[in-house]
């Protein structure tokens, strides 16, 4: 398994996340994981979606997870009114 960072630029916004990609240079079914909003302060023990990435990963799909705008690694600001 490969796990690739992408920035995706959107309205302006760079959108970051991890591209992961099974062994080979086929091309593979991909799957994109968009997750919840966070409520709290998240577990550091949590591995979050990058453990779900790998499993599906792991039966030859290609997994893109991504941070909406606002939250991680990418930019912005989250709005939750569209």
């Amino acid at each position: 398994m490969r796990i690739d960072s992408v920035t995706l630029e959107v309205d302006g916004v760079n959108i970051v996340g991890q591209l992961y990609l099974p062994v080979g240079d086929k091309p593979y079914p991909t799957v994109c994981a968009c997750h919840g909003i966070p409520a709290g302060i998240p577990d550091s023990n949590d591995r979050g979606y990058a453990s779900l990435a790998e499993q599906v990963c792991s039966n030859d799909f290609a997994v893109l997870i991504f941070n909406f705008r606002g939250t991680g690694a990418s930019g912005g600001n989250l709005d939750m009114l569209g």
